[in-house]
């Protein structure tokens, strides 16, 4: 480290921590087995995986099929120094299949197009439904034969629906934000499952409005437990403008049948929120309403009022649930007994629980005086 001080003047630290030497990885203890059908990965076909954990467990195990390490390389013109490394290759597959008494099996369709003719992996974790163990294991070199060709008739691309954080939304509709996020859900289906980017321009892409706002979101796919046909990923956007966008999607099937899909939304600040808490006249003398205005598309507040004498006594409550943009709570200045209460000052409360059109709960409370004369 010493001796390359002089190369980098401007760095004090002159390395790089890469991780916390003494800490130790929690790596699994148990180990799985793991096994296919057939031997030889072969493309445009199904390859059966199986095995067992060693323990008799019942849970769930997630599989990958995994490409070969990729070879890379990197040179320093400032140090005039090269070198070569290895990255872990593409994941091809990820699903999960049940694990019963330590046994699982699951069908996996091989992409069409393969990058080499060996050292692909199988990966597997298992743990069981208490959480109370775990396992991994790996089929590593594994061999391809790409001379074989798929004899499967297929030409139609996946089904490909778009979800948001509105169970009902339709095209057009409006989708909530918070601070111009914008979480994209799309599910995929293909009887031979979704082509996580085997070769150039198949992965899955997404595109917010145009070419500028595209995101591949390939590596994040994973398919339902026990279906390798049906499949999700997921993507979040972000500084996203509020107002009208068009979402796009294409996709590829392990067949090379591609598929598009585009889908309009209404952009919108559902935050829910209560601003503006005002009381009207103030002073007052024969009663007093306590204005407010909601803010958020679709947001609906339960407010309470209460009122209270400058020593602490409460003197009147009242609560109303509320969806309109400005609204109101009247005390008309008179205590529990009916009669009007003496001059004054008075101490105002409105408690808020505010429930936003995505689910979204928070409360807020704001004091004031009034003034009774």
């Amino acid at each position: 480290v010493a001796s390359r001080a002089a190369l980098y003047p401007n760095h004090d630290s002159q390395y790089l921590l890469m991780g916390d030497p003494a800490m130790e990885l929690a790596y699994p203890y148990n180990d799985i087995s793991i096994e296919i059908e057939p031997d030889t990965i072969l493309p445009g076909s199904w390859l059966v995986v199986s095995g067992m954990t060693d323990e008799s467990v019942n849970g769930e195990i997630l599989l990958f099929l995994q490409e070969p390490l990729i070879t890379k390389y990197y040179y320093s013109s400032y140090i005039d120094s090269e070198c070569y490394y290895k990255c872990p290759g593409k994941i091809l597959f990820a699903g999960a299949a049940s694990v019963n008494d330590g046994n699982f099996e699951l069908s996996m369709f091989v992409p069409q197009h393969l990058a080499a003719d060996s050292g692909f992996k199988i990966i597997g974790y298992a743990y069981a439904d208490d959480n109370c163990y775990n396992a991994s294991g790996a089929l590593t070199d594994i061999p391809a034969n790409r001379s074989v060709s798929s004899d499967v008739n297929d030409t139609t691309g996946p089904v490909i629906k778009f979800h948001f954080d509105m169970d009902d939304f339709q095209n057009g509709g409006v989708v909530c934000s918070h601070g111009g996020s914008l979480y994209v859900a799309i599910e995929l289906f293909d009887e031979h499952g979704i082509d996580m980017g085997s070769t150039p321009g198949h992965g899955i892409l997404l595109q917010l409005d145009d070419e500028f706002h595209q995101a591949d979101v390939s590596q994040n796919l994973s398919y339902a437990i026990d279906d390798p046909t049906s499949a999700q990923t997921h993507y979040v956007f972000s500084d996203v403008l509020y107002g009208g966008h068009t979402i796009c999607v294409q996709a590829w099937d392990n067949l090379g049948n591609p598929s598009q899909a585009c889908i309009d939304i209404e952009l919108e600040d559902c935050s829910a929120n209560i601003y503006n808490i005002l009381p009207y006249p103030n002073p007052f003398n024969d009663g007093v309403d306590i204005t407010f205005s909601l803010a958020g598309t679709g947001a609906t507040a339960d407010v309470t009022l209460q009122i209270f004498s400058i020593g602490g006594r409460k003197i009147f409550s009242k609560s109303k649930t509320t969806s309109a943009q400005f609204d109101w709570i009247h005390w008309d200045g008179c205590a529990p007994n009916g009669e009007s209460v003496a001059r004054g000052v008075y101490i105002y409360v409105i408690q808020a629980a505010l429930n936003a059109a995505d689910g979204q709960k928070t409360k807020k409370t704001q004091r004031g005086k009034i003034v009774k004369r």
